[in-house]
């Protein structure tokens, strides 16, 4: 998934200067002007501690930062470090790893796009639930309404995030067969973004079901394999 505008449409989380720790690191206060000294990258040396939990919301609007300790991956996080200038972006870069193509039995669901048009976001596939690869839909308890809930906008989180975020919400996670559209949240992928393109319009592209799923393997003559 991907968007167009950053002041409008991208996935960010804004940080608290007077409370946030990654605030601290990505600001580098110069000690003698007092302002930030910002570098074009930034790599952690050690762990520091999140600020702040919420419980994610069909609105984030009604969310209020900050939101880092209920989160599972930022994307994006704005720094508003003075009144007088435009705000510094930073986007988060996952360090380098190994991700199997065939997760281990028990670690698969289906990831499912939104279903909004009978011709466009239909596609779904298997994930590994351990891994934060899509957005959170909850149904009522009955297993029927489904919404999209979120923490920020473009927000992925792993399976097992979603079914805490859908307890907390009151619901549960479910086999959806479509989610209205949550322009907040960012699936609005086929509508007021960019053009209309099956596979170009920008925007939150998978959320999690619970429908199981498997994969089928396909190994070539020379022992070669596919999905």
């Amino acid at each position: 998934d991907w968007w167009d505008n950053p002041d409008d449409w991208t996935p960010r989380m804004v940080l608290d200067p007077n409370t946030s720790s990654l605030y601290a690191k990505l600001c580098n206060k110069d000690e003698v002007t007092n302002q930030c000294d910002f570098r074009s990258t930034v790599v952690l040396d050690e762990d520091i501690p999140c600020d702040g939990e919420c419980n994610a919301d069909r609105s984030r609007w009604r969310i209020s930062m900050p939101c880092e300790c209920s989160i599972d991956e930022p994307r994006t996080v704005r720094i508003d470090h003075s009144p007088n200038l435009a705000p510094v972006w930073y986007e988060y870069v996952r360090q380098p790893c190994i991700q199997l193509a065939f997760p281990e039995d028990g670690h698969m669901k289906t990831v499912r796009e939104i279903g909004a048009d009978s011709n466009y976001g239909n596609k779904a596939m298997c994930a590994d639930t351990r891994l934060p690869v899509a957005g959170t839909a909850c149904c009522d308890k009955n297993g029927q309404n489904p919404i999209h809930i979120c923490v920020f906008k473009g927000d992925r989180v792993s399976y097992s995030t979603s079914e805490e975020r859908c307890a907390a919400y009151g619901g549960t996670t479910c086999a959806w067969s479509t989610v209205p559209i949550n322009g907040g949240c960012g699936t609005d992928t086929a509508y007021n973004q960019g053009s209309y393109s099956e596979d170009s319009s920008p925007g939150l592209r998978f959320l999690w079901s619970s429908q199981p799923c498997s994969m089928s393997v396909q190994i070539s003559p020379d022992g070669n394999v596919a999905i």
